[in-house]
């Protein structure tokens, strides 16, 4: 399928561009086991440039990070902030929880932080740099209206996500509750980093 959908931001650095891009496509096999895919999404894949988009590194995975359209944003604090989903259960060890379906779109929208905005440059951490945060977990904990809105095991998403600074150190970050028009909602939760 080859890299798709793709975002790039500045590292807190002020001189290297990072690309985050997805290397699978729809429609090709791809999706959970457990909701019949042949083959789980892939992770992001992340290359760098230090002469601003010139050259570019080889691209390399970032395990425990993926799948469809990842949204990047530096924020004022120099954190680095990542969203997106839809990973099957078996390929996001760091937050489990956030999967409550194994539908063919996968489940759980998420974001990842990376402190102190340069997203292992050097690329000794493979993927440990990013710590993730559930949306949809914590959507359930704290949402108080109609109970259809919550995530159960038969939410889909397409887990394509956008993301706004609000500050030095907090993220607003909107996704959808379900995979298609008319039963789609649409959320933007504040995340505030501390």
């Amino acid at each position: 399928a080859g890299a798709s959908e793709h975002d790039i931001s500045m590292l807190s650095d002020n001189r290297t561009l990072m690309m985050v891009m997805r290397t699978d496509g729809d429609g090709k096999g791809y999706g959970c086991p457990a909701a019949a895919g042949r083959q789980p999404w892939h992770f992001y894949y992340q290359t760098y440039s230090q002469d601003f988009g010139l050259t570019w590194s080889p691209p390399r995975p970032i395990p425990g990070a993926g799948s469809v359209r990842p949204r990047l944003l530096l924020l004022e604090s120099g954190a680095l902030v990542m969203s997106g989903g839809r990973m099957c259960k078996a390929q996001a060890e760091q937050a489990p929880a956030c999967l409550p379906t194994e539908q063919s779109s996968g489940g759980g929208v998420f974001l990842w932080v990376n402190a102190d905005g340069m997203a292992d440059l050097g690329g000794e951490r493979n993927g440990s740099e990013w710590v993730a945060h559930c949306v949809t977990a914590a959507h359930n904990r704290l949402w108080k209206g109609d109970p259809a809105l919550l995530w159960t095991n038969t939410t889909g998403t397409q887990a394509y996500t956008s993301v706004v600074g609000l500050g030095a150190n907090a993220v607003g970050v909107t996704y959808a509750h379900g995979e298609a028009l008319p039963d789609v909602a649409t959320f933007m939760m504040r995340v505030d980093l501390g």
